[in-house]
């Protein structure tokens, strides 16, 4: 389970709760094949099923390449990926397709939707007001000074409280008027003020 992950779980979700009603809207940016998405998913129905007895939250998962996004939104994969999956969320988030592929249960593709969005274009996006951005191992892809713009423009979309997470290598140095970072093992986050 990643840090990221645990970061969200164990100390973002439950101080959040209370300042939008238990309704989240996140974006998984560079989404792939969708395995960052669907783990989302799982974290936040988990979490919400605890405390609320209802999940509240919505996800869009963006990429740029269309065959990345077909594969996604099919949600089939091969049964050796399972090993990435905690058990204690195999049981109630995960389904066998075949012997060899599983997929993300159904009460999870209600609140998972997928879209090409190309991050260059990402200001134009119609996300604003954002709970959690989810943007590892994507900026990687451009030069420094692209990202830095690209982050100023990531946490201009976020809500207040509002949680940006990044890839450890995707920046050195970077900090933004509106965001504090967040002290967490293994994460590089930053948090609305």
């Amino acid at each position: 389970h990643l840090p990221s992950f645990e970061l969200i779980e164990k100390q973002w979700l439950p101080q959040q709760l209370g300042k939008d009603g238990g309704h989240l809207h996140v974006w998984s940016v560079g989404c792939s094949s969708g395995e960052e998405a669907w783990s989302l998913a799982m974290v936040l129905h988990r979490f919400f099923s605890g405390c609320w007895g209802k999940a509240n939250f919505g996800i869009s998962a963006s990429d740029v390449s269309q065959a990345a996004l077909a594969t996604a939104r099919a949600a089939v994969y091969p049964v050796e990926r399972l090993t990435e999956i905690p058990l204690e969320y195999r049981a109630d988030y995960i389904e066998m397709v075949s012997d060899t592929t599983f997929r993300p249960v159904e009460l999870l593709h209600h609140r998972v939707g997928f879209v090409r969005v190309n991050l260059l274009q990402a200001g134009s996006a119609p996300l604003q007001r954002l709970n959690l951005i989810f943007c590892q191992n994507v900026l990687i892809y451009f030069s420094r000074e692209r990202r830095l713009r690209l982050l100023d423009g990531l946490a201009g979309l976020l809500g207040p409280g509002g949680l940006l997470i990044i890839g450890s290598c995707d920046i050195g140095l970077w900090n933004h008027p509106a965001l504090q970072r967040v002290a967490w093992p293994g994460t590089l986050a930053y948090l609305k003020n």
